[in-house]
């Protein structure tokens, strides 16, 4: 019995055609399910940043980069774009507030979600708003914002590296 891609045959990804969605179904453990719910037209076109200069490590180090576990969250409609208002515990560092726009997720959904957040950052006035924080999240597929969370139970303010 051949496995993996070998088992695909004609459908398996290839040069010509790297994404074969039926070529995709039996190899789900490799790619994110919101990748594979989009059509192959959208998965081709570039979807993320433009690559940003080179920089050095102290760059890196200047940023202060916590886990905190959000505790509250409300809907910011003042905001331009869906967002909401985001109260994050970072332990030590207490409760800071954050305008995120996360609302592909419910409150409900987001409550009790560890999350790693910028905060030193100075506050940005949002709508009248003061967001303390950066909450971290990178856009999948689907242009749906997704949360950086740590895979295990992280302490509560634990320090980024």
């Amino acid at each position: 019995m051949r496995t993996g891609h070998a088992a695909l045959g004609r459908n398996a990804p290839s040069a010509d055609n790297p994404m074969n969605s039926k070529s995709l179904e039996p190899a789900l453990g490799r790619w994110p399910l919101p990748y594979l719910a989009v059509s192959a037209s959208r998965r081709r076109k570039k979807l993320s940043a433009p690559v940003k200069p080179e920089a050095v490590y102290d760059d890196f180090a200047k940023l202060d980069i916590r886990i905190g576990r959000i505790v509250h969250v409300e809907p910011f409609p003042r905001a331009r774009n869906p967002s909401y208002k985001v109260a994050v515990d970072l332990g030590e560092l207490g409760i800071r507030w954050s305008s995120a726009q996360i609302t592909s997720y419910t409150p409900d959904q987001l409550t009790g979600t560890d999350v790693a957040c910028v905060v030193n950052f100075a506050p940005r006035n949002i709508a009248g708003f003061q967001s303390e924080i950066l909450i971290l999240g990178a856009r999948n597929a689907l242009g749906h914002v997704i949360l950086l969370t740590p895979r295990s139970d992280v302490a509560r303010g634990e320090t980024v590296f």
